[in-house]
């Protein structure tokens, strides 16, 4: 195995942090922050490529996902003693492949040399290793070539899922006699600006200041989860290849599944089926029997409102529905930290640029003791990995309609009363996300002199009705305290709203920090955007 992660650029010292509850999550210096949604990620620190069997003039030319990978290949290598040239040479260099993954590849590269030809559009001063430094198989060229593997070299591009498919396929390409033995894993390095600012603007990140409270996986307050950099590498060999040359083994792969949603391109399917038919093809495989073997779930949990429900339900649906009922108690003074960074360098690579992609993959793989801790780390994890509620209507396999709540239902948990009661009906989404409607009235108060002969609804009322529409979100907490505005931010005005108009309200969560609530809204009226924004609010106990 080997390794190149937030916190640990080696497998033991990777490990004994995991242990150890090592946060790898931190704010980012590399460049500024202070206009981007988002200033933290899991950061790479301590890394020296040349430790790794790469020269300065290689160094200098490839772009840092590159180098991530072939260090981590590097170290898998090392530790499996294969060896296909030289006096130690213990298999055929065209039985040894290589399957390995990015997601992006090289997009530090692609940001500076298109800002180069912005810049002056001659090209003249873009680099002629461009191309071949940005191409996402380039990093599993380079192991190629480091480790002389002349078999099946291949670039598994699957968004989040790119890791995991590049492990089974490879597995299958042991299995069906291809390769005696395949060097796999993944790796990338997407935390720059238009990284950060592109799923940021998908409503993929967490924006989050407090690196322990950034990713919240299978919480109700779950907002996104957090860019990390990184990779990680295993050597898959044929069982009796393996046995022949005396290699340590550390664990056998027995199943994997693959499918597709076949839905949207970013969303995944509500009710789960497609991802519960992976994990079922997986454990078909591996010949799962649940009275005898343990599972372990490494949850893809992007702390996403869509997926972590999806994710959910497709557990339930594969294994029962009481699988995911079970609560963790948290000891109260762990501090929480991501697990995106924390517990599994290979799915570090993988969660780095996980939105909610279309494919589900899961592998199950059995570990021998003797290498493998198989114990619990020494400080459990101390996320709330409750399940959100929608995911608990599973008998039908489906979610259900929310229920939407009257202006009688409202006024019982918000303080406002008519004429500043602008909420007529209202419910939460199986999402988390909350839709409100008023209908504006021919003889509003605040549209008498606004403006005589041509009543338009002021924009400070637009905004008031999107805050109470974000106030429906934490509507279990308001009974004891009044919400009160905090701020505005990135308000934009689109079309005017009128008497007559139904304003038509939709507003999620972005951030919790203790009675701080941060929430992103926009009003409609007959789908026409009017009114959109940033709002926070706070809630203050009533004396």
């Amino acid at each position: 195995m080997g390794v190149i992660s937030p916190v640990g650029n080696d497998v033991n010292t990777f490990w004994s942090n995991l242990c150890d509850g090592v946060c790898g999550i931190e704010a980012i210096k590399a460049f500024p922050t202070d206009n981007l949604p988002v200033g933290i990620a899991g950061i790479i620190k301590g890394f020296k490529a040349e430790e790794y069997g790469m020269d300065k003039p290689f160094i200098r030319k490839q772009d840092l996902f590159t180098q991530y990978g072939v260090a981590a290949a590097y170290q898998a290598i090392k530790q499996s003693g294969l060896a296909s040239q030289g006096e130690g040479q213990n298999i055929d260099p065209f039985r040894l492949g290589v399957y390995f993954g990015s997601g992006i590849g090289g997009f530090a590269t692609q940001y500076r040399e298109i800002a180069k030809m912005i810049e002056d559009p001659s090209g003249q001063w873009i680099s002629p290793l461009f191309i071949p430094t940005m191409i996402s198989n380039i990093a599993a060229g380079h192991i190629a070539i480091m480790h002389h593997a002349e078999g099946p070299c291949l670039d598994i591009v699957t968004a989040c899922a790119t890791s995991t498919n590049a492990m089974g396929e490879a597995f299958r390409a042991i299995r069906n006699g291809y390769a005696d033995a395949i060097i796999t894993g993944g790796c990338e390095n997407a935390t720059i600006p238009i990284g950060i600012v592109g799923f940021a603007n998908a409503k993929a990140l967490s924006r989050a200041t407090d690196p322990k409270y950034a990713s919240l996986p299978f919480n109700a307050n779950r907002a996104g989860f957090v860019m990390a950099d990184g990779s990680a590498a295993l050597v898959l060999e044929e069982y009796e290849h393996a046995k022949a040359r005396g290699a340590q083994i550390l664990g056998e792969m027995v199943g994997y599944g693959n499918t597709c949603d076949a839905y949207h391109s970013t969303a995944p399917r509500p009710d789960g089926t497609t991802q519960a038919k992976c994990i079922e093809l997986a454990l078909e495989e591996a010949g799962f029997d649940k009275e005898k073997d343990n599972l372990y779930i490494n949850a893809h949990g992007t702390g996403t409102k869509l997926n972590d429900v999806a994710e959910t339900l497709a557990y339930k649906n594969a294994l029962g529905p009481d699988t995911c009922s079970e609560r963790r108690e948290r000891p109260r003074q762990s501090p929480r930290c991501s697990p995106f960074v924390t517990e599994s360098a290979l799915q570090q690579s993988i969660w780095t640029l996980r939105i909610r992609n279309a494919i589900l993959t899961i592998l199950l793989t059995r570990l021998s003791r003797q290498t493998l801790r198989s114990e619990s780390p020494t400080r459990s994890d101390s996320v709330d990995t409750t399940p959100a509620s929608p995911s608990e209507n599973t008998k039908d396999k489906s979610i259900k309609s929310p229920r939407v709540m009257n202006i009688e239902e409202i006024k019982q948990f918000m303080p406002h009363r008519e004429p500043m009661l602008l909420i007529e009906e209202a419910h939460i989404d199986e999402n988390g996300v909350a839709h409100s409607q008023y209908r504006i009235k021919e003889d509003e108060f605040f549209t008498r002199g606004h403006f005589p002969g041509n009543p338009i609804v002021p924009g400070v009322i637009q905004c008031e009705i999107m805050a109470q529409s974000c106030a429906i979100l934490v509507k279990d907490e308001i009974p004891g305290h009044i919400t009160l505005y905090a701020g505005l931010d990135k308000v934009r005005f689109k079309n005017p709203v009128k008497p007559g108009d139904l304003c038509e309200v939709t507003a999620m969560l972005d951030e919790r920090r203790g009675n701080l609530f941060f929430c992103s809204a926009k009003l409609e009226v007959g789908g026409k955007l009017c009114c959109r924004g940033t709002l926070s609010f706070a809630l203050v106990p009533i004396e």
